[in-house]
């Protein structure tokens, strides 16, 4: 079986939950045509992808009458191996989740999050575990425009579950070299199903306004819950993050083609357990790479550069807050010798201490408020200040 009637024997499968033509190329073009639409993210790559996707659900508390709450939001994300500016952050029982920072614009930076992970098993897309999460940092507390954000968990305690989820993680591609046309895919949550777009094209790259990092653009678009997702590229490397889409705009000189033209028909099963969402193809490979001008709804997302430089600013952030608390806890530590070695009452004494303790844990609170919160290290030597 050559390797492109493996693949489609595999997305053949997934496909079986839906109807609809698949929209192939025209048999008659040119060899070199030919092979780039040859070119696809592998079946192995694209289960990867799914092992290390999850759903991240994000707790409401905007209900019509006080005290009622919503049903979680969602967005996507994926376990992602640790960046190396973010080591001295994550515990070796912790690991991170890449996702899009605009999934959180409206919860607390303490939010208790919800992370969901799935496996592909019996040719369905099966929900395996729910994880707790918590922020460790967003783009958008540091006033950038790249929308990315990461997040913490803490790894179960039995060793066999920690250590297949270490095995799920996907590496960030550094350094990320752009070429238009390339294969990516991805693979998200939207409308409450597992969606996966295997035939998405890198077709151009812009710097990014503030950070100068570059932001992709490839064909296909996506709905609400899929901000977050990876973008992966032939080797399985995240190549850039889902953010969202936006309208038509000019990539080329010439007349305008539409690559998202026509959609086949799909049709999802209506009698589908709660918690089995279903993987669903979508083509877009409606004109051959050469043809795209524009696309009326593009995918864009920032690239691996963006994703690192940020782990390097959250990275710089942590370790400046740091010094700070170092410098902080000294300072409150004289103050704290002077009030004992003084003639104050007792009584004195100890509300003094009191209000140095809780002028210190103020403190050191908005200094970790970007990285994820005061580290439990921190949060015991204020505790114990004075006692």
């Amino acid at each position: 079986m050559t390797p492109l009637d493996s693949r489609r024997h595999f997305l053949g499968t997934l496909g079986a939950f839906a109807t609809g033509a698949l929209l192939l190329p025209d048999r008659t073009q040119s060899a070199e045509i030919d092979s780039r639409e040859k070119a696809r993210v592998s079946p192995a790559v694209i289960l990867k992808t799914l092992a290390a996707t999850c759903k991240v659900l994000v707790p409401q508390d905007m209900g019509s009458l006080p005290g009622e709450a919503h049903e979680p939001s969602f967005g996507s994300g994926s376990l992602i191996e640790c960046p190396t500016a973010l080591k001295a952050m994550v515990g070796a029982d912790q690991m991170v989740i890449l996702t899009a920072a605009h999934n959180f614009s409206g919860a607390p930076r303490d939010a208790a999050l919800k992370v969901e992970f799935y496996v592909w098993s019996s040719g369905r897309v099966a929900l395996h575990e729910s994880l707790n999460a918590r922020i460790l940092a967003s783009d958008r507390s540091f006033k950038q425009t790249d929308d990315v954000a990461f997040l913490i968990i803490d790894l179960p305690s039995d060793p066999i579950r920690a250590a297949e989820l270490r095995q799920r993680a996907l590496p960030v591609e550094t350094p990320f070299m752009f070429t238009q046309f390339a294969p990516v895919a991805s693979v998200g949550f939207s409308a409450g199903n597992c969606t996966l777009l295997d035939d998405l094209r890198l077709l151009d790259e812009q710097p990014q306004r503030h950070s100068g990092n570059a932001v992709l653009s490839l064909s296909g678009f996506v709905e609400p819950g899929h901000s977050g997702a990876p973008l992966v590229n032939e080797k399985g490397a995240i190549v850039g993050v889902v953010s969202g889409s936006h309208k038509r705009r000019s990539l080329e000189e010439g007349g305008e083609l539409d690559f998202c033209q026509r959609w086949p028909s799909l049709t999802l099963i209506n009698e589908i357990p709660a918690n089995i969402p279903r993987l669903i193809r979508k083509h877009d490979l409606q004109h051959i790479p050469s043809e795209v001008r524009s696309s009326r709804g593009r995918m864009i997302g920032p690239s691996s550069s963006a994703i690192l430089d940020f782990a390097q600013k959250v990275g710089v952030e942590y370790t400046e807050s740091l010094s700070a608390a170092t410098a902080l806890s000294e300072e409150a530590q004289q103050l704290y010798s002077h009030v004992q070695s003084s003639n104050l009452p007792d009584q004195s004494k100890a509300i003094l201490t009191a209000e140095l303790r809780q002028n210190l844990a103020t403190k050191i609170e908005a200094l970790f408020a970007k990285v994820g919160g005061v580290p439990s290290s921190i949060a015991g030597q204020v505790t114990n200040f004075g006692r």
